[in-house]
C-alpha cells in the first residue's frame, strides 16, 4: 500500500503538471481586464504594415486568430526563427474560412515596436498575414492581451473562444511541441462547437504597452 506521505506527493506532482501544462481551462495567472472568452470580440480597426486599413468587420462568418507580436521578443523569435512552429501551425489551420492576423501592441519607441523592424522580419521569417499596428495599445487592452505570443480565436459568429499559448510547447520551452491548443479550437469554431480547452496560461515576453 501507498503511505499518506506518497499519496501527497503523487498528488501534488499530478497536480502541478496540469498547472504547468495550462490544460486546466483557466489560465494560472489573474484574469486579464477587457474581453473574456465566451463574450462578444471587440471591434477594431488597424493600420498594416502597408498602410492598408483592416478591420474585424472584413472577416464576417470567419474564424479569426489574432497572434500578439513582437518581433523583438526572443518567445517569439523562438516560434518564427528559432524553428518553423508558428508558420507549421498556420500552415496546419489554413482556409478561406480562417483569418490569421498579428498585433502589435507596443508603443513607439518600445522593443520590437518599430515599423521598420517589423516589415523586416515579417519579409525574414515568411510571414504572409497582416501585421497591424496598435501603437496606443487600445486593441490589445480591450482584448486583455499579456504577452507575446498571446493568441486569441474568434469564433465566425464573433465570439472569443479561446486565449492563451500557441501549444503546449510555449509553456514547456519547446515551441510546436505537445498539444497543438489553438489548432483545436479553430477546428472547434469550424465545426460550430466549443474547444475542449478554452483558455491556457500565456508565456511570453509582456506587451510593451505605453506608461
Amino acid at each position: 500500500m501507498l503511505s499518506i506521505r506518497r499519496i501527497r506527493v503523487l498528488t501534488i506532482t499530478a497536480l502541478a503538471a496540469v498547472l504547468l501544462a495550462g490544460v486546466a481551462g483557466r489560465s494560472a495567472e489573474a484574469a486579464p481586464s477587457g474581453a473574456r472568452v465566451g463574450e462578444q470580440a471587440p471591434a477594431f480597426s488597424l493600420t498594416d504594415l502597408s498602410g492598408n486599413t483592416v478591420s474585424l468587420a472584413d472577416y464576417a462568418g470567419k474564424t479569426v486568430v489574432l497572434e500578439w507580436f513582437n518581433p523583438g521578443c526572443p518567445y517569439v523569435v523562438a516560434y518564427y526563427e528559432g524553428s518553423s512552429a508558428m508558420q507549421d501551425l498556420k500552415a496546419r489551420i489554413q482556409s478561406p474560412s480562417v483569418v490569421w492576423l498579428a498585433i502589435n501592441s507596443g508603443a513607439p519607441g518600445k522593443e520590437g515596436a518599430d515599423p521598420e523592424l517589423n516589415r523586416e522580419k515579417a519579409g525574414a521569417w515568411g510571414i504572409q498575414n497582416p501585421v497591424l499596428l496598435d501603437s496606443d495599445g487600445k486593441v490589445g487592452k480591450a482584448y486583455g492581451a499579456r504577452r507575446t505570443p498571446e493568441i486569441v480565436v474568434i469564433d465566425p459568429s464573433g465570439v472569443l473562444v479561446y486565449r492563451g499559448a500557441a501549444d503546449e510547447g510555449g509553456i514547456n520551452g519547446e515551441p510546436g511541441s505537445g498539444r497543438a491548443f489553438v489548432e483545436e479550437a479553430v477546428k472547434a469554431a469550424q465545426e460550430g462547437n466549443p474547444p475542449s480547452i478554452v483558455e491556457t496560461r500565456p508565456v511570453g515576453c509582456g506587451v510593451k504597452y505605453a506608461n
